[in-house]
């Protein structure tokens, strides 16, 4: 094991405006290369096609600009712009546009809306990359938190046909579609693997949907 990653989902009153962080906790031996202050955070709002980002930043918890990244989102003038890497950023929106974390929330969003996620763009440094979700069936797998039914996604970079890296997802239908599962694959080979841990709802009876 390499540590921990906390991921909070927050809705903002009762709008349809959601914060999305990620937080890690690495173990000793990983804390060499990976700062426990490292924080990732995303806003954005639920729309009737999907989601529209609005804010998203990132840290190595570090000084350096070039280990730092934040994006403002304007979808007045369809414009996203900031730093990426500590260098200025300023790109054209596209349709179904993410960022590297709420990309997930993007998944999650549709599933829980009975939507099929497809394709989403992602802004990957400087540049705008797409990804494609194709569903897999379904899997029953052991969790810290039971035995669940998930179904599975595979996502990898569009037109890459099997070559680079991949992902593999398990979404739990009974925890609203919440990523119980992920790996991380190249070369024919798992490179990381995430299992759920815990989850807790601030609203245990009656948690909000996405």
């Amino acid at each position: 094991s390499v540590g921990e990653l906390e991921l909070t989902l927050a809705r903002q009153g009762t709008t349809d405006t959601w914060n999305y962080e990620t937080r890690v906790f690495p173990s000793f031996l990983a804390s060499i290369v990976v700062n426990p202050k490292s924080l990732e955070h995303s806003t954005f709002r639920t729309t009737s096609t999907g989601i529209e980002p609005l804010e998203y930043s990132a840290t190595d918890g570090g000084s350096l600009l070039e280990n730092q990244s934040t994006l403002h989102y304007d979808w007045t003038h369809g414009r996203v712009t900031g730093q990426s890497k500590g260098t200025p950023l300023d790109l054209a929106l596209e349709p179904s546009i993410t960022d590297p974390l709420s990309i997930r929330a993007a998944a999650l969003v549709d599933l829980n809306a009975g939507r099929t996620p497809r394709e989403y763009a992602m802004i990957d440094g400087h540049e705008i990359k797409h990804y494609v979700y194709r569903a897999q069936g379904t899997d029953r797998i052991k969790t810290a938190v039971g035995d669940l039914d998930t179904i599975v996604y595979t996502s990898e970079g569009k037109g890459a046909q099997g070559r680079g890296r991949s992902w593999k997802f398990w979404f739990a239908p009974t925890l609203h579609y919440l990523l119980v599962r992920a790996e991380q694959h190249e070369d024919n080979a798992t490179r990381l693997t995430f299992m759920i841990r815990w989850v807790h709802w601030a609203e245990p009876e009656a948690p909000a949907k996405p």
